[in-house]
Order: structure tokens, then sequence, then C-alpha cells
């Protein structure tokens, strides 16, 4: 036995279900002997977020003049601090000091009041529970 089965427009099983009943195609109470189902398909779709697998920093240009950009790539979410330095070792600026989620960032650094000569960058991540890990690179400013 098979088929499409209905209820009549006067049945007194409409809406006389169970009203804590909360899939109801019509936004009513359930119907008695009603069965719903639903028909609908979930498909998802797998998202690319380019996260990196390491902790890298690198400047272009280098040389520079007067403004360069550091990109630099965490792994994961992670307190970053970045800082240059002048070949003495001086501290000519702190670029960044906070949280950064996983993924690539940006900081444009400008050197307009500064010498030409070498400067250092020093890029420190340290997340919770993690060891902090620290990569450095030099880059030219030439005037």
């Amino acid at each position: 036995m098979g088929g499409d089965f209905h209820l009549l427009a006067g049945s007194p099983c409409i809406d006389a279900g169970d009203p804590n009943f909360t899939f109801d195609p019509d936004s009513t109470i359930a119907d008695i002997g009603a069965f719903y189902y639903d028909q609908s398909v979930w498909v998802e779709d797998p998202i690319d977020y380019n996260i990196p697998d390491t902790f890298t920093c690198n400047t272009y240009p280098n040389p520079f003049n007067p403004t360069t950009t550091m990109r630099f790539n965490l792994p994961t979410a992670e307190r970053v601090y970045l800082s240059v330095y002048d070949i003495s070792g001086r501290l000519v600026a702190r670029l960044a000091d906070g949280f950064r989620q996983a993924g690539t960032h940006e900081v444009t650094f400008d050197g307009s009041q500064l010498a030409s000569g070498i400067y250092v960058y020093r890029l420190e991540m340290s997340g919770s529970g993690t060891t902090p890990t620290t990569v450095t690179g030099k880059m030219v400013l030439m005037k």
C-alpha cells in the first residue's frame, strides 16, 4: 500500500497534535497523525583560509626609500611584537604590539625621519602556552 495521504480540510486532526512540536510546515500546532519531514540537503563548501604553516617575516622593497612593507605570517593566533632598531641597537620604531589572528599581516615602516643605513627588525611571537619565537632580519634605507 502506498501513496500520498492528506488530511481532509475539515478533519478534526488538523492543528490538534502536540503544541510543543516545533517543526510544523504552516507554523501552527502539529496535526494528529501527520508525519513531517524535511527534504532539504545541507552541503558545506570547504573554506580555504590560507593559514601559513610557518612563522616568517620579510620586507619589500629592500633596499627602500623612504617606506617599506613588512609582511609576516602567523600559523596560529598570537601576541606579536615588531620592532625596528638602528645598527647600534637603539629602538627606532615599534610597529606592532598586540594580538593578531593567524594569517598574513602587513605593516608599513616609514624611514623618512631616519638617516640612510642598515636597520634590523625583530618580530617576536608569543602565544599562550607556546615558547616565544623570534625572527630577525635587516633592511637598508637608501636616500
